[in-house]
């Protein structure tokens, strides 16, 4: 009975033994979690802090004055005589209506008031014989007064049918669409055979006159807008400068942009200046904007604004910073949120994942990067 046992517990224990052994060997085994390769990242080195520089906004050049024409009658446009791009006088016809309508109108118009004007006369000759007659004691009192009734009631219809007679003419004169102001039709909407109804526009028309530079200007920077010192380039004119002023800032900002439009008048009348050529407006702040300047290509957009990935060297990995942008400067933009001596990422940004392992190729400075 005692040996019966004894060999229980030995196979027991050699049972828990060979269990252990199998379980060591099984787990040595087992592969290592895998570490992820770092992905190699071009950085740039953040230099400069506390930039006093001038901010500049892209823009394009607009008519102080664009006006879209209509008719003020209805009716089918039986010629079209522009097109973009034409010059066009002050006078000068654009487009016309069928008129056949309305010369129907004005003659319908015409014989009223011919009509009227001969039952004025009659009535004038009327009263002349009662007034005669009058003085002579062989009408009454009342009979005149009816007479000088008649007259006053003619004379009253002739008015009223002259009247007439003037619309008559004015809507045929309405037929001929013309240029109140000399300018360039920058679009036509209609063409010949189209009905169109008063006051529908039926093209657009810059005028010649002053030219304002158009930008959007960001809700923190309002008052920036209000520098004194601002200029204007264009790309087409090179390095030319012009002086322009502020005319107008929006009071309300877009829905949309969150922006708030503004005008620069262009202080010249030069001829070159045409609509629709694009430029940087440059503002000089008299203090300086406290940031750094980043190359634009290391900015990225989330969902939770503007931001940069910066290269967390003792980590060796990358990480996400938001920032906000105060200003431009040619390919760079002004930021605030990073420091001086930092690493941002130059290229891939729209790769790169926070928190991803990376190792820094040869870091290049902002100003060396720039052209």
């Amino acid at each position: 009975m005692t040996n019966s046992k004894t060999k229980d517990i030995f196979f027991e224990r050699s049972a828990r033994l060979l269990t252990v052994m199998l379980l060591t060997a099984v787990m040595g085994c087992s592969p290592e979690p895998e570490v992820p390769e770092a992905r190699p990242v071009k950085l740039t080195k953040v230099e400069s802090a506390d930039v006093s520089t001038m901010v500049e906004f892209a823009g394009s050049v607009q008519a102080r004055v664009e006006s879209a024409p209509g008719f003020r009658v209805n009716g089918k446009i039986s010629q079209r005589l522009v097109s973009p791009g034409d010059v066009v006088h002050q006078g000068e016809v654009l487009m016309r209506l069928d008129r056949a309508d309305l010369q129907l109108e004005y003659t319908a118009a015409l014989a009223r008031r011919d009509g009227a004007k001969a039952d004025w006369g009659l009535a004038e000759t009327e009263l002349k014989r009662f007034r005669g007659l009058h003085e002579q004691k062989f009408v009454s009192d009342v009979e005149l007064d009816r007479a000088e009734l008649a007259a006053r009631r003619s004379r009253a219809v002739l008015d009223q049918t002259e009247s007439e007679l003037s619309q008559a003419k004015n809507r045929l004169d309405y037929a001929n669409l013309k240029a109140v102001d000399a300018g360039v039709v920058t679009g036509v909407f209609v063409d010949v055979g189209d009905v169109v109804a008063p006051g529908t526009p039926v093209l657009s028309l810059v005028v010649d006159g002053p030219r304002d530079i158009v930008v959007d200007i960001p809700e923190g920077q309002r008052a920036l807008a209000m520098a004194t010192d601002a200029t204007l380039r264009l790309w087409a004119h090179g390095e030319q400068e012009y002086s322009v002023s502020l005319r107008e800032l929006g009071a309300a900002a877009d829905p949309v942009t969150r922006t708030f439009r503004a005008r620069y008048s262009i202080d010249t009348q030069a001829p070159a200046l045409e609509v629709g050529m694009t430029g940087v407006l440059r503002l000089r702040p008299a203090d300086s904007i406290p940031g750094v300047l980043v190359p634009s290509a290391s900015l990225i957009q989330l969902e939770q604004g503007a931001g940069v990935w910066v290269y967390d060297a003792e980590q060796g990995v990358m990480r996400h910073r938001s920032v906000e942008i105060v200003g431009v400067r040619g390919n760079d933009a002004l930021v605030q949120g990073v420091e001086p001596g930092e690493l941002l990422a130059l290229a891939g940004v729209h790769v790169i994942t926070d928190g991803m392992p990376a190792r820094a190729m040869e870091p290049i400075s902002a100003e060396q990067e720039a052209p």
